[in-house]
């Protein structure tokens, strides 16, 4: 259940009643104490708890507090992971400059496209007879390949019928 952004002040007791929920998100609320999350200790097969992401972002004032990660773990001993991270592995620790933009110095862009081109721009190379010039090359260089490999399997056919 995905419950994040809801300006939520504390995790209602009903909560408990929600007897087959395993995944709660409550991620960018107003949770600010530890006593307003007591509650969720008390859902039966609760395994993924999140008050803020990964990251650190989105988190609810409560994540601020040294005892939460130990204290939530205390009340829902069942959980695999807080806050997308495994709870039976060392907690990952962020470093905000991490996620900043990155300073690239990026190279001035190259023209990709013939010089030929000039100011006229794309109409003489995709004229026909711009086309014809350009493949003009690769179509003779097919057709003598097939030729080639004609001339071969009729070879292999005439010696074919001599060894019958």
């Amino acid at each position: 259940m995905d419950l994040s952004s809801n300006q939520i002040r504390t995790v209602d007791p009903c909560v408990s009643k929600l007897a087959s929920l395993e995944t709660l998100h409550l991620r960018d609320n107003k949770v600010a104490k530890l006593e307003d999350l007591q509650a969720v200790g008390n859902i039966p097969k609760l395994q993924y708890l999140s008050f803020r992401a990964v990251d650190g972002t989105a988190k609810n004032p409560v994540c601020d507090d040294p005892r939460y990660r130990e204290f939530t773990l205390g009340k829902c001993p069942k959980l695999i992971a807080l806050d997308s991270q495994r709870t039976k592995l060392p907690e990952l620790q962020f470093d905000p400059a991490d996620f900043a933009e990155p300073n690239l110095t990026l190279p001035e862009p190259e023209s990709w496209l013939p010089d030929a081109l000039g100011a006229e721009g794309f109409g003489e190379i995709f004229s026909a007879a711009g086309i014809e010039s350009t493949l003009r090359p690769h179509v003779d260089e097919f057709e003598k390949a097939m030729e080639e490999c004609r001339k071969a399997l009729s070879d292999n056919e005439a010696l074919l019928k001599k060894a019958r």
